[in-house]
């Protein structure tokens, strides 16, 4: 292929792209809004890709003044552009997801096994179960495994208020969110609570909760409800996912 004085306008969209998504990539990282999309153990995996992507345009500088061998279309490019374009205009969030129910097995409850109670019993302070991050799948899992076990019991747990259409009057899910890999597998799980001034919450803001754990029907089985009896405003944290691993 003959060298020319001319540069090469495949080539250089090429390189415009690659550019375009190094320094996505880097904003993302720099800022922490990468954290909104993307599971901690992956966020490594996006460093990588920027030292691809300034690899491919070294390797594409010494293409950008050799001639074309003929007129290509670059509508194809578009692809690449128009996700790259959203990526900067669009609003940096993510909608909670449906809410998720976790299972409950009533034969797994019949056969718990005394060891495993008294270690959540040693996780409770006095008679009060405190969720934190740390260990509120756990919590969660074991309150809606066995809930008889736990009914009357004080509970104080920190989430953002949810709202489904087939909740009772009164009652709310004070959530969170749940990320497995990335934003695309982002699951709601929480508790439902009750509360006389249900109606002056507002979607998505963050309570801390106290109150007594009791029960609420919900065809075709029983659920854990949490009659709220303090209320507490909180900040949204700056990482609002909790990862099960």
């Amino acid at each position: 292929m003959k060298i020319s004085k001319k540069i090469n306008k495949e080539v250089l969209i090429q390189q415009i792209i690659l550019v375009g998504l190094a320094f996505f990539f880097y904003m993302t990282l720099k800022s922490n809004i990468i954290a909104i999309y993307l599971h901690p153990r992956l966020i490594p995996l996006i460093g990588i890709s920027i030292g691809i992507f300034l690899m491919m345009i070294f390797c594409l500088m010494t293409q950008l003044y050799r001639n074309q061998p003929q007129k290509k279309s670059h509508v194809k490019y578009f692809i690449f552009v128009l996700p790259l374009v959203f990526g900067f205009v669009l609003p940096n969030t993510v909608t909670p997801p449906q809410y998720v129910t976790p299972p409950k097995n009533n034969a797994q409850e019949e056969r718990s096994k005394k060891s495993k109670i008294i270690n959540f019993q040693k996780e409770m302070v006095g008679d009060t179960i405190v969720i934190n991050d740390q260990n509120y799948l756990s919590w969660v899992n074991e309150i809606y495994q066995n809930t008889s076990q736990y009914l009357g019991k004080k509970i104080i747990v920190t989430g953002f208020v949810y709202r489904q259409p087939e909740l009772k009057e009164g009652e709310f899910i004070l959530a969170r969110l749940l990320m497995t890999c990335c934003a695309a597998d982002v699951q709601t799980v929480g508790f439902r609570c009750s509360y006389s001034n249900e109606k002056n919450l507002q979607a998505r803001q963050w309570l801390k909760i106290e109150g007594e754990l009791g029960i609420t029907k919900s065809a075709p089985t029983e659920l854990p409800l949490i009659r709220i009896e303090r209320m507490q405003l909180m900040t949204k944290p700056k990482n609002e996912y909790l990862y099960p691993y």
